[in-house]
């Protein structure tokens, strides 16, 4: 297209788009067209409102309705091209529409913004100072900078705690926040947006007919196109244009593609107690990083401060939990009467062998002897615990310390294998 087409293409996407909004708002006549110092005052207008409106390919409200934070916008030139299924890749198609971040009362800037001239977005040729664009612009306005200037602002705000992010571990090591890749930045409403057009247009007319034939079993001439396991979810509810442009043309719909769980082939060497004398102390020596968390803050003189005995009853949770959790592993993982076997020499305490080797053909958890197992239990748990951190330099911890954490893991193991019935 030439620099004099593409001025006469805009100046008439121009003049169409105020006078469609102007009798929209009854402003003129259906049958007038917007004079001259119409179109100047509504693209003054429009410029003012911009300020709030922006292009993106990931939208923040579409997590949040009241998430103020900033849009994030792909570039088709510099984005990352990872080879898998996402925002980046489907950048490179023709069919593809940015979205522009818009509340109700400026869908009308986000809708100029999104109107293409020669196969480019207004917004992109405008953040460009496109030589055609700008002239045009000044046949209305005199101010045609202060004009361009609003309408590519740039979205600099700081994120909200409304923001949500997806992260996919793909290392070894789940502490670590290097073995992390983030897999939804934020809401990448552009991707699900030309996913919604790839299934409607999967479900219109000629693949009806294409289905019918399916299901009859007669031949047809139109592929076959179809996605089973759909769920649809509604974003903005009675009210989708409050959170940006594309969802609006959608009326919210936004579609979930199935997910079905991978078939790992687990690598994971299986631990063992059967030449261990402790599951305790297997369990102790599993936990170090965490044992080492309570013993730091221990070392601290007392009296502690609200924000230490909240950290410290964190971490005592997560201990005892995570022991319950190994213990479900130990049972799992280990044949029925392996603390029996005569051809295993277990050298553990009988009250151990049935805490992690429990009969599965009898109900024994509501006995005495069941009790008397997770009393003991949790008294040597407890006394590993303390030992540990007063080894590594938490020498403030006493009696009462270790009677605290005894009652709270009696407590907590009675719940995991019997019930509230228990207590």
């Amino acid at each position: 297209m030439t620099a004099s087409d593409k001025i006469e293409a805009f100046n008439g996407l121009l003049k169409d788009f105020v006078a469609y909004r102007l009798r929209k708002k009854k402003v003129i006549n259906e049958s007038d067209l917007p004079s001259h110092e119409q179109i100047a005052e509504y693209i003054y207008d429009l410029s003012f409102r911009a300020r709030h409106v922006f292009p993106a390919t990931h939208i923040s409200k579409c997590i949040h309705p009241s998430s103020r934070s900033r849009n994030i916008r792909l570039d088709r030139k510099t984005a990352i091209h990872h080879g898998f299924v996402g925002t980046s890749e489907i950048l490179k198609s023709k069919d593809v529409t940015i979205d522009v971040a818009a509340g109700a009362v400026n869908q009308d800037v986000a809708a100029f913004l999104s109107l293409e001239i020669d196969g480019k977005l207004l917004a992109d040729l405008i953040s460009e100072g496109d030589e055609d664009i700008y002239y045009v612009l000044g046949l209305y306005v005199q101010d045609v900078d202060l004009v361009m200037g609003r309408l590519s602002s740039i979205d600099d705000r700081p994120p909200s705690p409304f923001d949500k992010q997806i992260f996919w571990m793909n290392g070894n090591d789940a502490c670590s926040d290097q073995d992390y890749v983030v897999l939804q930045p934020v809401f990448p409403s552009t991707l699900l947006h030309y996913l919604h057009t790839q299934i409607k247009n999967a479900n219109c007319k000629e693949n009806g007919q294409a289905r019918s034939a399916r299901r009859d079993k007669e031949p047809c001439d139109t592929s076959f196109i179809m996605f089973p396991g759909l769920a649809l979810r509604q974003i903005g509810g009675t009210k989708p244009h409050n959170i940006s442009y594309l969802n609006a043309k959608r009326f919210g719909e936004n579609f979930l593609l199935p997910s079905l769980p991978p078939k790992w082939s687990s690598t994971k060497k299986i631990f063992s107690l059967m030449k261990s004398e402790s599951g305790v102390t297997a369990f102790i020596s599993r936990y170090d990083r965490k044992l080492s968390k309570l013993a730091d803050l221990l070392k601290k003189a007392p009296p502690f401060t609200m924000f230490d005995r909240r950290r410290k009853e964190r971490i005592e949770h997560s201990l005892i939990a995570g022991f319950i959790q190994f213990s479900a592993e130990i049972r799992s993982t280990h044949p029925e009467g392996w603390t029996t076997r005569k051809d295993h020499s277990i050298q553990m305490h009988e009250c151990e062998k049935l805490w992690f080797d429990p009969p599965r053909d009898a109900k024994i958890s509501s006995t005495k002897e069941w009790l008397q197992v997770v009393e003991f239990i949790a008294k040597r748990l407890s006394e590993h615990v303390v030992q540990y951190v007063v080894g590594h330099g938490a020498s403030n911890v006493g009696k009462s310390d270790q009677d605290h954490f005894e009652k709270l893991a009696r407590r907590c193991l009675l719940l995991s294998s019997t019930g509230v019935s228990a207590l």
